[in-house]
């Protein structure tokens, strides 16, 4: 065996310092809350072009044609975890009514207002507890890549269930987090040599990773209640330490989760991730087995 090959694995499986495997779950309400406070901080303080900004446009567009698929004409919109004025502003010009809304500041109301203008989108600031609308006011509720990030999923939804209309929908767009295809594309990564992919840096976590989300995905498949597992984002010196994509993310986002909430609630499943992915083989995948689906798009109607 050549010192070169040698080297590689050595590099593949090292872990580098000692480090609590991830991901890790979080257990105590405590601790979330206080994760919930930096995430707040970390939000309100970054840059526009954290995120959504730098995503491709049919990533927009594909969102759009999803709520307009759903949503009545000249129906009131909220765009929930909006991030920037782009998503709002587009679905504006699909016709509806549509509000903004996530952890800004009123200097960035004011600011994504200016940029859309007058006949624009409203934005509208959220303070992390209550949503700032009346019950029963909005057609749809729409997230892109939203509900990953938050830290009491129950609330949310029980939030966006109450400013829903009766018939009302609410959409959600994001990755799944506990799939076996995080392990795949981990693994993909690493072996490729493009370095860290989420919260695997190496193959032993990114094994031992993958090991944890499949008794994760089952513990949530017996659970009768609808269970909504958190895991720790990317901390430093108690502050969120964002270097790629979802090193913020905190809800593994499981699509059964979702099923089981709605379907407890009053809601009725209008689509459930089936024929949706990036490739054939995804589509595929995604409508055989729809709860380990590669991504989650969920459309649930308020009855």
């Amino acid at each position: 065996m050549s010192i070169s090959l040698i080297t590689n694995v050595v590099r593949l499986f090292s872990l580098n310092e000692y480090k609590p495997m991830h991901p890790k779950r979080i257990r105590k309400k405590e601790e979330i809350g206080c994760i919930a406070r930096m995430l707040e901080t970390f939000y309100t303080n970054r840059s526009d072009d954290y995120g959504l900004m730098d995503r491709p446009e049919t990533d927009y567009q594909d969102y759009a044609d999803l709520v307009t698929r759903w949503t009545s004409k000249n129906g009131d919109v909220l765009d929930l975890g909006c991030g920037t004025y782009r998503t709002p502003l587009i679905l504006q010009k699909r016709g509806f009514q549509t509000i903004g809304c996530d952890l800004f500041s009123e200097q960035q109301c004011k600011h994504y207002q200016k940029q859309v203008g007058k006949d624009g989108p409203k934005f509208v600031s959220y303070s992390g507890k209550r949503l700032p609308f009346g019950d029963e006011t909005f057609d749809t509720v729409a997230t892109l890549c939203m509900m990953e990030h938050v830290p009491d999923v129950d609330g949310m939804l029980t939030e966006i269930k109450r400013i829903l209309k009766p018939g009302g929908r609410i959409v959600i767009i994001g990755p799944n987090m506990s799939g076996p295809h995080r392990l795949i594309l981990g693994m993909k990564n690493i072996l490729g040599g493009k370095g860290r992919y989420w919260q695997f840096q190496n193959v032993f976590e990114c094994m031992m990773g993958g090991m944890k989300m499949m008794f994760w995905s089952l513990f949530i498949l017996i659970s009768k209640k609808p269970l909504f597992l958190y895991v720790y984002p990317r901390i430093e010196e108690d502050k969120i330490k964002f270097e790629l994509p979802d090193d913020d993310a905190i809800h593994l986002n499981a699509p059964l989760s979702y099923k089981k909430w709605f379907r407890q609630n009053g809601f009725r499943l209008n689509q459930y991730n089936r024929r949706m992915g990036d490739s054939r083989f995804a589509q595929v995948f995604n409508t055989v087995f729809p709860s380990l689906a590669t991504k989650v798009q969920i459309v649930a109607e308020k009855q």
